[in-house]
């Protein structure tokens, strides 16, 4: 199944890091962003993202991932996208949400 060697493939963060730069220097940079605020490399960070996934999606997300993979003449890179995006999504809020915080003088929790 090709979800099983996405996350067969990605999970070692060698390979999860040479994939993410294999998306574009734009899509590696935020990548890069969302990592300076872990203690992580992106390999591990993407690495964890995919397992993430993996171990939480419900059926009807693997069917979508599944869907964006399809037909595309590099599934398994579709399929990180697809898997990171969201993750991206959610880690460039949360460093807004710092940034505003810090401006003002507030907490950082949420």
């Amino acid at each position: 199944m090709k979800i099983d060697e996405l996350v067969h493939t990605c999970a070692h963060e060698d390979v999860a890091k040479a994939a993410v730069f294999s998306l574009g220097l734009p899509f590696a940079g935020k990548v890069a962003s969302a990592v300076q605020f872990h203690d992580t490399s992106i390999g591990a960070f993407v690495a964890q993202a995919v397992c993430r996934f993996a171990a939480t999606a419900k059926d009807e997300e693997r069917l979508l991932l599944l869907a964006e993979m399809d037909g595309k003449d590099q599934p398994l890179l579709a399929g990180l996208s697809y898997i990171l995006t969201p993750v991206l999504e959610d880690e460039a809020r949360a460093m807004g949400y710092a940034a505003a915080a810090h401006s003002l003088g507030l907490p950082l929790e949420a």
